[in-house]
């Protein structure tokens, strides 16, 4: 009886085992990867400079960096990419999803341009192509 008892347990933790070694670890956000379901905002144009990528909508940059810098994203957004491939990602002039916005369909990059270049201060996913709630 002991013996059975020890088997089912050493089965069970090895099926464990196997299923944690098979399962996709999460992004983390900004962790300077640009991972699958992620906005990935880039200083400069082409997907160059600092990067910050992150799993949310943000209704305001402030206090947000770079990945490994001090210099925060808050209107120094030259690109983006949106790695979701379910929703549009709309980028706004303003804190709280206001002013002008720029939309990025769903897994879509982009460079901003001319006088929309680092012109950002928040954004939001949306399947609606009129852009976020309030925005």
């Amino acid at each position: 009886m002991r013996s059975a008892r020890v088997l089912a347990a050493a089965s069970a933790m090895s099926v464990a085992a196997i299923l944690a070694a098979t399962t996709p670890a999460q992004a983390a956000s900004n962790d300077g990867t640009c991972n699958t379901d992620e906005a990935c905002i880039y200083r400069l144009a082409d997907y160059s400079g600092g990067i910050y990528d992150t799993l949310s909508s943000k209704k305001s940059y402030s206090g947000l960096v770079f990945h490994g810098t001090s210099t925060t994203i808050d209107n120094k957004a030259s690109a983006a990419k949106n790695r979701d491939p379910d929703n549009n990602l709309w980028f706004y002039q303003l804190d709280n999803w206001a002013g002008d916005r720029w939309g990025v369909p769903a897994g879509a990059s982009t460079n901003f341009t001319g006088s929309d270049d680092n012109k950002w201060s928040s954004h939001c996913w949306s399947g609606a192509t009129a852009g976020c709630p309030g925005g």
